[in-house]
């Protein structure tokens, strides 16, 4: 006797019930706590991640505000310094002077020389390793730029507040740094000269570096004229090579990046953080690397009750057509 269409529909509604009642009780309920979860995690990563770009910001512009001021004092203390202070051009003061300027080598890697422009002594520039031609040193060493001219050279030797200079090369990457302090006892009083205190620029991007060793971070110097950076491309976008702060801020609305600023001590430079936006996808993996065992375990739990199911539908259907032959 053939089995009615309603024998064969039975089983398969059995299994379907079973099937629906799976998903809307166990199934949704996960994937509702599941996306959740995730949202929350998604959130607390990209709450921790901005504060330690932040923190990050903070400590480096620390950083290279302790290092001027370590100059700053020096300077100060060379302005104590009677050996510094020669009365006249004999070669025995010239030497007491450079004699005088080794105790003032101050073996930091951010520090390649230090020449010592005094108002006694217009002539020269004053180093621990003898003297140097004022003009062609400047130049040299990248204290100016091509031929600034007298005007900008006597400016700069008298200079009567501290300015940290930015001289441009032809790699744009590569620019050199100086810091000029006038050798005053106090603010504002009279001014033996000048102290210049020429940077290491690759010491300087290596500390930008290490401060954001992260690929969602970048880090720039930015003084004067030009700046630093620890990488100059960030989510394939080129960093600006102007110092003007408007430029900056439009990377944030043109490539969804994040740019933030603090100024250093006394306004001498300012660090400029360059952050690309969280990815949704950290929260995602650590859920799986975490929790794979459990859906797997919820996969094959799934896949046998399904079969069981089918198996006993298929089964009772079977017994009820037995005794409705008998």
């Amino acid at each position: 006797m053939r089995l009615s269409p309603l024998a064969h529909w039975r089983p398969q509604r059995l299994l379907w019930t079973y099937l629906v009642s799976f998903l809307l009780i166990f199934i949704l309920p996960v994937f509702v706590l599941t996306a959740n979860w995730l949202n929350r995690e998604w959130q607390d990563q990209r709450t921790e991640q901005t504060a330690q770009q932040e923190r990050t910001l903070r400590a480096m512009t620390t950083e290279i505000d302790d290092a001027v001021n370590h100059m700053l004092v020096t300077t100060n203390q060379m302005a104590l310094d009677h050996a510094l202070a020669p009365t006249n051009q004999e070669y025995s003061a010239v030497r007491s002077v450079t004699a005088a300027l080794a105790r003032y080598d101050l073996s930091s890697p951010l520090i390649n020389k230090i020449f010592v422009y005094l108002t006694s002594q217009p002539d020269v520039f004053f180093a621990a390793d003898g003297t140097y031609d004022v003009a062609p040193t400047m130049y040299k060493y990248g204290i100016l730029a091509g031929r600034a001219g007298v005007k900008a050279e006597q400016n700069l030797l008298h200079t009567l507040r501290p300015q940290l200079l930015y001289t441009p090369t032809a790699n744009p990457e590569r620019g050199q740094l100086t810091l000029a302090v006038p050798i005053t006892a106090a603010p504002g009083a009279h001014s033996r000269g000048t102290a210049f205190y020429v940077l290491n620029t690759t010491a300087v991007r290596e500390q930008l570096q290490a401060a954001a060793p992260s690929a969602n971070q970048t880090l720039a110097l930015v003084v004067g004229q030009g700046r630093i950076t620890a990488k100059p491309v960030v989510a394939g976008k080129s960093l600006p090579q102007s110092t003007r702060w408007s430029v900056w801020q439009a990377l944030t609305k043109e490539n969804r990046l994040t740019v933030t600023r603090q100024a250093g001590q006394g306004r001498l430079f300012n660090v400029v953080s360059v952050t690309t936006k969280p990815s949704p996808w950290p929260p995602l993996l650590s859920l799986l690397v975490q929790y794979a065992w459990l859906f797997a375990a919820l996969l094959v739990g799934g896949d046998c009750s399904g079969n069981s199911c089918s198996a006993g539908g298929f089964a009772a259907a079977g017994g009820r057509y037995a005794s409705g032959n008998h």
